[in-house]
């Protein structure tokens, strides 16, 4: 009893196990049910996973079958007759609405967002304004174009040597150009090739309209200031030969001995003023042989002078062809050939340097009327539209010396109608007429001769009385044609 009691008196620290037992099945119990729950969650979440994509799939397949309906239907479309016409003019992807016209330009949806978009009158000022302005620039900029086009090929012209071409385009720009507008490439340009040919006035007239006196200063534009220098002296030196010789070089009233020793006066006298250009009294003094009638080696010794007086080459173009010509009726190819070339390269539209190039195939002893042509073939390649086309002569010249005689008249009644022609042009028009038995031409020729107060020179009697022959008329160079 009293152990008993004892054992009842225990704490409750000290019992048995079963209680603990009882405690931990009972939380176990309760945790189970926990995850029990959190399982039938996932498992709930799962299959609605599962739905979801079921029916999303569904969604997908059923936007695939409409497209693909939708494509069957564009292409049962597009197998119809199809132009590009039928579609709308403002989006350019849908078919026009033909139900408002056949000719309605837009779609159905293009009209609706025209009726939905206010069109402000502000709006359509500002519109038809920049449409103007636009076409005003546009304008310009043609213009511009057109002008820089142009500048482009008389540029071209003139580094190639066709500087009369280059001349021309040049001075049509210039024509139409104030100095606040102008290009001064165009000026400069223009300036040098007048002066090349030897026009010094012309280049001068320019540089005074469109260049100012400070920009003349300026180091870089010094050659221009050259070129008026230049024209200053040349205009005082030729009054000067003018004055002196002016009864002798226009009327042939002269003293030669007298007027050569006052020529060779003048250009001693300037070697030490520097007043007059050099050169150019050498070149009036090769004047006066020349209208003296001096032998041809006489004037060539002259023209040597007047080439060595000019050391800075600034004047070839007053006696590089003279050279060629004085060269020629010596019979000297070589020397003819090469002034015959320089006077291409600063100017290969120069007419008088195939002219005189061509008698050498006349004054020599390899005379050819083919060599004669090849050279009026070149002259016409190259003669400006602007200039006298005296290439029509030298394809005369060849004509006669081949016997063609009919190419031959009708070559020089083209030279007649073109260019400026002499007596001795007459004359050997009249010679092409008698070789070739034409009555009238000849006649013609001397009725034209006659209006003028002239008569045929007395190698056309010659000619038309058999003493002499048409080779020895034009390989004569000493003759009257």
């Amino acid at each position: 009893m009293d152990e008993l009691e004892k054992k009842e008196g225990l704490p409750e620290t000290e019992n048995t196990g079963a209680e603990d037992v009882s405690e931990a099945d009972t939380e176990k119990k309760e945790q189970s049910a926990e995850e029990l729950i959190e399982e039938l969650e996932g498992i709930k979440d799962m299959f609605q996973r599962e739905l979801d994509k079921a029916a999303e799939e569904d969604s997908v397949g059923e936007m695939l079958i409409q497209e693909l309906e939708d494509f069957q239907e564009e292409a049962e479309l597009f197998e119809t007759e199809f132009d590009e016409s039928d579609l709308c003019q403002c989006c350019g992807e849908q078919r026009r609405d033909v139900s408002l016209g056949d000719d309605y330009p837009y779609c159905n949806d293009c009209r609706n967002l025209m009726k939905a978009t206010p069109f402000r009158f502000v709006g359509v000022v500002f519109l038809i304004l920049t449409m103007l302005v636009s076409g005003l620039a546009l304008g310009r900029a043609m213009n511009n174009a057109v002008e820089y086009e142009a500048i482009l090929d008389a540029d071209s012209a003139y580094s190639s040597g066709y500087v009369v071409d280059a001349i021309y385009s040049y001075q049509a720009y210039l024509s139409t150009k104030s100095a606040d507008d102008v290009s001064m490439k165009v000026v400069k340009n223009v300036s040098k090739a007048f002066a090349e040919l030897g026009y010094y006035s012309n280049a001068s007239a320019y540089i005074d309209q469109f260049f100012s006196q400070a920009q003349l200063k300026m180091p870089w534009n010094k050659k221009y200031a050259d070129i008026k220098s230049e024209y200053e002296i040349l205009d005082k030196t030729t009054a000067l030969i003018n004055t002196e010789f002016s009864a002798a070089l226009n009327n042939g009233e002269f003293d030669y001995e007298e007027d050569i020793a006052k020529a060779d006066k003048l250009i001693a006298e300037n070697k030490e003023s520097g007043e007059y250009s050099e050169s150019f009294l050498e070149y009036a003094k090769f004047l006066l042989m020349m209208v003296d009638g001096q032998p041809n080696k006489t004037q060539l010794e002259q023209l040597k002078k007047v080439e060595a007086a000019d050391s800075e080459g600034k004047y070839k173009w007053l006696y590089t062809n003279y050279l060629v010509k004085a060269y020629a009726r010596e019979g000297d190819e070589e020397n003819a050939k090469a002034y015959y070339e320089k006077a291409l390269d600063f100017n290969r539209q120069e007419m008088a340097a195939y002219r005189n190039f061509a008698d050498v195939y006349r004054f020599s002893k390899n005379v050819s009327a083919e060599k004669i042509l090849e050279i009026a073939e070149a002259a016409q390649k190259v003669c400006s539209q602007s200039s006298y086309p005296e290439y029509h002569r030298i394809f005369a010249v060849g004509y006669a010396l081949k016997g063609d005689y009919e190419s031959a008249l009708n070559s020089m009644a083209s030279y007649l109608q073109t260019c400026q022609a002499t007596v001795s042009d007459y004359n050997f028009y009249a010679v092409c007429a008698l070789a070739g038995e034409d009555k009238e031409t000849y006649k013609e020729a001397k009725e034209t001769l006659k209006s003028y107060g002239y008569e045929f020179g007395s190698v056309v009697n010659q000619f038309k009385k058999g003493k002499i022959t048409m080779e020895e008329i034009l390989t004569d160079k000493e003759g009257e044609i």
